[in-house]
């Protein structure tokens, strides 16, 4: 049986209160949200103007951004090699400021993959389609032959 584990992580911070340095505030740690981070990806929209992400998965904002509801998307793994889709909402027009972040698990077929059994997934979409490429011969053969024949 295929686990299916989505992991949601709603946090709306009404405050900014993690920690200020140098006129940044962290919105976000992946690090501790996920347990643990071996990479990031940015989306290919990349960051809104003001944020900033460590190699470690720590999002940190200028605090002189603009007023606004900014939105961005990442992708993180982690050491167990599971993926998981981040969205982040930090909304600056709210008082107090809020922030919203969404982590989705991909499972990505580790189940199966775990058990062995994508070996099993492999065999019969090979069979498959050398069934299908034989009768497309067959069928060709076939009609090459009433071709000539006419």
């Amino acid at each position: 049986m295929v686990n299916k584990l989505f992991s949601c992580l709603f946090i709306s911070l009404f405050s900014l209160s993690l920690h200020a340095s140098n006129g940044r505030d962290t919105i976000a740690d992946l690090n501790s949200l996920l347990g643990g981070v071996t990479g990031v990806k940015k989306s290919e929209m990349g960051f809104p103007e003001g944020f900033e992400m460590s190699e470690t998965g720590v999002i940190t904002v200028d605090t002189a951004i603009e007023k606004g509801v900014y939105f961005f998307e990442l992708m993180a793994l982690t050491p167990d090699e599971s993926h998981f889709i981040v969205n982040v909402k930090y909304d600056k027009l709210s008082n107090p400021t809020k922030i919203i972040v969404n982590a989705d698990k991909i499972d990505m077929a580790t189940g199966l993959r775990k058990d062995g059994m994508i070996w099993v997934v492999v065999l019969v979409s090979l069979v498959v389609f050398a069934g299908l490429i034989s009768y497309l011969v067959i069928l060709d053969r076939k009609v090459s032959k009433l071709e000539k024949a006419a």
